[in-house]
């Protein structure tokens, strides 16, 4: 990973637990050779000013609003920074910059639905997929006095992705960058904050419009009541988004929201198999995410291709 940002080169499986710091130890101990490595190909100069702590502009305001308003994940951040033995300095400046500010394709389009799984006796339940960048850290949270919860994420990056928890919540984040507005911490962060606090939509809708976030970004969460919604924050508005017969999209590589509500029309989904289909007509490698609230489950399929999907519990 670049000052332009890239991925993890392989799979990385972690176990985070404790304090946030200690949680951002092991994962940063866990992607060390990628995060060091990816930190001694910058010039030698820009690596002293980030052992000095020097920061730009932005990044500082970006640091300063991220401390102030996620005060746990900015502890996890230096433990993350300590665990792969790069300055927190460096960190801060990907996330200003690759989260708060024009961020890489890290989720690539993704849907909510409410959905009719195939057993009778369960009426109906929520799914969430997305398409996530080639290489992630598969993240088993498990954090002090809060909900577990399994997640992808990227190396440097406290929040996930995407992720559900063990009290049937999941959320999945589609970062859009952009002007912060008067909050410079971007509303990715949110993400965590949801899954390790709730198990409900409406008290994950509430936590987000009352936080102050920046940038663009579409949050879409999904429970074991079989509901579904979402969150748009573009710089200070912020707005709740519901579903149209039971369905949120946003864009999903060459297909519109329309041609994939047309094919949901044509074929209501029964189950997670058929969720699971509804996204294979991007054509960029990528992995397919599948979040599946009431079994409090998160399912990876390989950018290889495949059938299988790895079901992995909260």
């Amino acid at each position: 990973m670049s000052e332009s940002g890239a991925d993890c080169p392989s799979l990385i499986e972690v176990l985070c637990e404790g304090a946030p710091r200690d949680m951002g130890r092991s994962q940063g101990t866990a992607c060390r050779d990628l995060l060091l490595g990816s930190f001694h190909e910058l010039p030698a100069q820009v690596r002293f000013a980030h052992r000095l702590g020097r920061r730009d502009a932005h990044t500082a305001r970006v640091a300063r609003d991220f401390r102030r308003h996620f005060p746990h994940q900015a502890e996890t951040l230096e433990g993350i920074a300590r665990g792969a033995g790069v300055p927190t300095s460096w960190l801060a400046r990907q996330v200003a910059f690759q989260a708060a500010g024009l961020p890489p394709r890290m989720i690539r389009g993704s849907l909510a639905v409410a959905a009719r799984r195939s057993e009778r006796s369960v009426p109906s339940a929520s799914f969430l997929a997305a398409r996530v960048a080639p290489r992630v850290v598969v993240r088993r949270s498990r954090p002090d006095g809060c909900h577990r919860s399994v997640e992808v994420t990227v190396p440097w990056l406290t929040s996930a992705l995407a992720g559900v928890n063990e009290a049937g919540l999941g959320v999945v984040c589609i970062p859009g960058g952009g002007a912060p507005g008067n909050c410079a911490a971007p509303a990715l962060l949110l993400v965590n904050d949801c899954l390790a606090r709730f198990g409900s939509i409406e008290g994950a809708l509430d936590w987000c419009l009352a936080r102050p976030t920046g940038g663009r970004a579409k949050l879409l969460i999904g429970d074991e009541s079989g509901e579904v919604a979402g969150v748009e924050i573009l710089g200070d508005e912020c707005r709740v988004l519901r579903p149209a017969e039971g369905l949120l999209v946003d864009a999903v590589g060459a297909e519109t929201e329309n041609d994939v509500a047309k094919r949901l029309a044509e074929r209501p989904p029964g189950g997670v198999e058929d969720i699971e289909g509804l996204l294979s007509n991007e054509t960029t490698a990528s992995q397919l995410v599948v979040l599946d609230p009431a079994d409090r489950r998160l399912g990876l399929r390989s950018a290889e291709g495949g059938a299988a999907v790895r079901w992995m519990p909260a």
